[in-house]
């Protein structure tokens, strides 16, 4: 009962570590942002012009950058996100977004602040789910042994 428990907890715990511990921060666009993950939020008018190529209805972009022009922002996307709050996943496509469609650029980082109070957070729980695990199982009592007679 005791690694069902564990892993049931430990798995959640996991991905509210990964989600917890990022941040966006705004960024410029310049070329230099090509290694890095970013997120590209989009203009109300970028649904119109964007949905030949990425479908309707899309608000915010993460991937890498390609290139910068002037004009427009090759970007690898790795997810999309929808006005309806959908998420899909992709595989790097390329796609050539006009920057006159971009709101905001955000580069993705990890919080070390957020990842310290996540990951204690995340102890805590399965010392507790342990505790609780032991004590469902008879694994601990609190009274003493009776004497051997």
């Amino acid at each position: 009962m005791h690694s069902s428990l564990v892993r049931r907890v430990a798995t959640p715990a996991i991905a509210l570590f990964y989600a917890g511990c990022q941040v966006y921060t705004p960024i410029s666009l310049s070329s230099q942002v090509a290694r890095d993950d970013i997120r590209l939020t989009l203009t109300d008018g970028a649904a119109a012009d964007l949905a030949r190529s990425l479908g309707v209805g899309v608000s915010q972009l993460e991937g890498h950058v390609d290139a910068v022009t002037d004009s427009t922002i090759v970007f690898r996307i790795a997810n999309v996100t929808r006005v309806s709050g959908s998420d899909e996943k992709w595989s790097g496509e390329p796609v050539a977004i006009p920057r006159r469609d971009v709101a905001t650029v955000e580069r993705r980082s990890i919080s070390v602040a957020r990842s310290v109070i996540v990951g204690g957070a995340i102890v805590a729980g399965a010392v507790l789910a342990g505790t609780v695990a032991g004590s469902a199982s008879g694994g601990s009592s609190s009274s003493p042994p009776s004497p051997v007679k």
